[in-house]
């Protein structure tokens, strides 16, 4: 037997109330307990791996042996009498609030709008749920930046931040950063979409494309139409872009190289006519969706028409911050909350609970919903829910 782990109820617990000072009655601890993973004592402190000094906030002990020690970073430290180690215990990921989500095969990318708190990018295998951490103060030439979008193509990686973007090259384990002089127009970089040879990049002030060879911008000259405008979504459909930003929706084809509004390809029914604010585009089965302001509207390639799916009534109006979509269901993120709506009946399913907190990413994997929201990282397994 290693150690018995109290329950709660069943011994008095004195909650501190307040931060951690000396204590002669631990002085033991510090002294004959190994501290693992490169982690020693100095004092009441704790220095990590990389010689970085964090406090201890707050010790927990049992009466059978057990301690806690909680560390100013989050880090939480396991030991018992038996063993005499302090083990860091280490969550699959370092990420308190998840902003931005990517799926690359099975590994899951992962951004957070705090960084301070977060202190970097995550990425998590699926399927084994390993993860690899790539810390902004441990890596070299990795800026710390709330990650607003990611996107990949084989062994290299774009994060977007503000006024910044990172690159990840997985073969040569390297990162570089492009701060706001290498970016036409700055702020925060909302999205991102690829092509075989350019970047397109959607900021709060702007479109963007960057050849992705030699990382710097390459002028197409639709950037002006953009100017100070904010790009919430990009996404490349077969060898069209498809831009939604508070201006309307805009399609920029490279067979017959021009700037389209998506409004022109509207036949009888005018579905767009009083849509303006684009802020998610995804693309099934040759089938485009695209939520607005008024609610999410689908285009058919084949058909060459717009059909509106659902009006933003039946979500209470809300803003969507994600959307994910299946041939039969449509999966939106907004402020408050989940949604679930069946593409030929309209019907929808509020996932009003309390835990998933405010949405702002989706990975739809089979059966599998990601839910990257405000309060951490969700895997929502959703046909159970059918």
């Amino acid at each position: 037997m290693v150690g018995i782990y109290p329950v709660p109820d069943e011994i008095d617990i004195s909650w501190s109330s307040g931060e951690y000072t000396s204590d002669q009655r631990y002085s033991e601890v510090f002294t004959d307990y190994a501290i693992l993973d490169g982690w020693a004592f100095s004092g009441d402190d704790l220095i990590d791996r990389h010689g970085i000094r964090n406090k201890i906030t707050s010790i927990f002990s049992t009466q059978y042996g057990n301690i806690y020690i909680g560390s100013e970073n989050g880090t939480i430290f396991y030991g018992s009498k038996t063993m005499m180690t302090l083990t860091p215990i280490i969550p699959d990921i370092i990420n308190d609030d998840v902003l931005s989500l990517h799926m690359d095969n099975y590994s899951l990318w992962i951004g957070s709008q705090n960084f301070l708190r977060s202190k970097g990018i995550s990425k998590l295998d699926v399927k084994s749920f390993q993860s690899l951490v790539f810390n902004f103060n441990e890596t070299i030439n990795m800026q710390s930046s709330p990650i607003y979008s990611f996107v990949s193509l084989g062994h290299e990686l774009w994060a977007g931040g503000e006024n910044m973007l990172l690159y990840y090259d997985g073969k040569k384990d390297f990162w570089k950063t492009l701060g706001y002089s290498r970016l036409m127009s700055g702020g925060i970089i909302w999205d991102l979409c690829i092509d075989d040879h350019y970047l397109w990049i959607a900021t709060s002030e702007g479109l963007n494309r960057l050849d992705k060879f030699t990382h710097s911008l390459d002028f197409l000259g639709i950037e002006k139409y953009f100017s100070n405008i904010q790009v919430y979504a990009i996404e490349k459909i077969g060898n069209d872009i498809w831009i939604g930003s508070k201006a309307g929706l805009f399609i920029y084809s490279n067979d017959n190289p021009r700037l389209i509004n998506a409004k022109d390809l509207q036949k009888k029914e005018k579905v767009l006519d009083n849509f303006h604010n684009f802020t998610a585009i995804k693309e099934n089965n040759n089938l485009v969706y695209a939520a607005g302001d008024l609610g999410i509207a689908r285009y058919d390639y084949e058909l060459e028409e717009w059909t509106l799916i659902s009006s933003s009534v039946v979500y209470g109006g809300e803003i969507i911050y994600s959307m994910a979509i299946n041939e039969n269901y449509l999966f939106l993120g907004t402020r408050n909350g989940l949604y679930r709506i069946n593409i030929r009946t309209g019907q929808i399913k509020d996932y009003n609970y309390s835990f998933i907190g405010t949405v702002n990413d989706l990975i739809l994997d089979n059966n599998i919903l990601w839910v990257g929201s405000n309060n951490g990282l969700i895997k929502f397994k959703w046909k159970r829910d059918i």
